[in-house]
């Protein structure tokens, strides 16, 4: 009988041990309820946009005191930046219905980390126009990540945490968008942009 009940526990324990290891070990993720995963951003300011299914992550900070908009290229749980193959990225910004803002964000090349262009985890770009901004809609035309190619990703700039850091906003009409249910006065965010630290 004793030696019954040491079995029993013994494979209680390793259906634990497999519970414990699935999505990434013994990290503690967040889920949200959609059947997707959430998780934290790396860097203050950052919020977190899904390529793929649950593939890859693009990490985008914007500074509006700086005028600087960085985008960093994540795996599947965004714990680890990944080099992309993407030389440069084309994103633009509609402000408001607005004639949309177009910027070219360049691979940030390091040596302490390896990136060079065609090979960059970073993409980066200073702009007056980013100074002062604090809502948009976003599109990165094409990006490569883990050796799939992602075209037409959006992003809202300044409502991503509505989202829990997750904005996927494909087939959603932003013609004419007001912004409805956005106070852009004292806007609500948890996010300090002010001393914004968005170096890699």
């Amino acid at each position: 009988m004793q030696f019954l009940r040491s079995i029993l526990h013994a494979g209680v324990a390793a259906g634990v041990a497999v519970t414990l290891t699935a999505c990434g070990g013994g990290h503690d993720h967040d889920h949200d309820h959609g059947g997707g995963h959430a998780h934290e951003p790396t860097f203050e300011g950052g919020f977190l946009v899904e390529l793929g299914d649950h593939f890859a992550n693009l990490e985008v900070v914007h500074d509006a005191e700086a005028g600087t908009l960085d985008i960093y290229v994540f795996g599947a749980h965004a714990e680890k930046m990944v080099q992309s193959s993407t030389e440069e990225l084309a994103v633009s910004l509609d402000v408001h219905g607005d004639e949309p803002l177009a910027f070219v964000l360049a691979a940030v090349e390091s040596s302490m980390t390896g990136n060079k262009k065609g090979a960059s985890s970073k993409f980066s770009v200073t702009d007056e126009r980013l100074k002062g901004l604090q809502h948009a809609h976003g599109t990165v035309a094409s990006v490569e990540a883990r050796g799939e190619t992602f075209e037409d990703v959006t992003f809202d700039l300044g409502g991503h945490d509505e989202e829990d850091g997750h904005d996927d906003h494909d087939g959603h009409d932003h013609d004419g968008d007001d912004h409805e249910g956005h106070d852009h006065d004292g806007d609500d965010h948890d996010h300090d942009h002010d001393g914004e630290d968005s170096d890699g």
